[in-house]
């Protein structure tokens, strides 16, 4: 067995590697590797189930990668479920991701990956993460943001390879993925890490589960608050309108009390009046009939 000698005499067998591809890019990575011009590397490709395990060896330098075929469902559970698949068959439970683009094109499939790698896996993942760009026929001119950002995240794990001598294009991936275990004592991501990944999930998820809870009881209570509100305002114009109406009936009532009593004087004034008429009447009445028995 190929041993990577670290710093202080540590030493640690040989790399174990998960690698995170679509089939495609796996297919181009197995052609490049077992068809390739000038110097070769040496390669044995094993298969158990979905699983694949590629024995990879440069001169004195090997890595084991581990990749499983993705099934028909791409949902992210299925995606999490494989990549957890070739880290658990990792020995000693510690490896290094190896994320696979073709031509230097960084695709939403491989940016929805990377997401459920961390999303699974949590962000230090990417602190042992090096991408890998398989270089056949059309290369991209330049890296779009997205992929420098990523780089940048994994402190510059970036190389090329193509089919022209393959053997030599794949020192730097050897040599990034023993120094990142050089930078980690000589670990790679650990059972231990991920287990605190899924604490933290966990944790991360129910405070998500309170804070929702929480948003939806202020929700509820600001919904309350506006119905009451709303049913004060409604009772508020109920009780104005009844003012109104009140206000309205009572100046109607004085309206036709008024009226009722300026008939009413009316009624008794002509009363008065007829009845002084009818007393002159009958003073005239008397006063002439005295008048006729003197003159007679």
């Amino acid at each position: 067995m190929v041993v990577l000698c670290l710093p202080d005499g540590v030493s640690s067998p040989r790399p174990q590697v998960v690698v995170v591809s679509t089939a495609e890019h796996w297919l181009s990575l197995k052609s490049l590797l077992q068809n390739g011009s000038g110097i070769r590397p040496q390669c044995t490709f094993t298969s158990l189930g979905s699983k694949q395990i590629c024995e990879l060896t440069v001169e004195h330098h090997s890595l084991r990668l581990h990749y499983a075929e993705p099934k028909q469902d791409t949902s992210e559970e299925n995606i999490a479920q494989e990549i957890d698949g070739c880290f658990r068959s990792c020995k000693d439970g510690s490896c290094v991701f190896l994320l696979l683009i073709e031509g230097g094109f960084y695709s939403k499939r491989e940016r929805r990956m990377i997401e459920i790698l961390q999303a699974h896996f949590g962000a230090e993942a990417l602190k042992f993460l090096v991408v890998l760009s398989l270089e056949n026929l059309i290369v991209a001119d330049t890296l779009d943001d997205s992929l420098m950002e990523l780089i940048n995240t994994c402190d510059g794990r970036y190389c090329r390879v193509s089919a022209v001598g393959a053997g030599e294009g794949l020192r730097p991936l050897f040599e990034m993925v023993d120094l990142t275990l050089v930078e980690h004592g000589g670990a790679g991501y650990s059972d231990a890490m991920l287990a605190e990944a899924k604490n933290r999930s966990t944790e991360n998820s129910s405070m998500m589960i309170l804070k929702q809870k929480v948003q939806e009881a202020e929700e509820k209570g600001q919904a309350f608050e506006q119905l009451v509100k709303f049913q004060e305002d409604r009772r508020a114009r109920e009780m104005e309108a009844l003012r109104v109406k009140h206000a309205e009936e009572r100046k109607h009532e004085i309206a036709e009390r008024k009226k009722h009593e300026s008939k009413r004087e009316s009624l008794e004034e002509a009363v008065v009046s007829h009845k002084a008429m009818l007393q002159r009447q009958m003073s005239e009445g008397t006063f002439l009939i005295i008048n006729i028995h003197i003159f007679n």
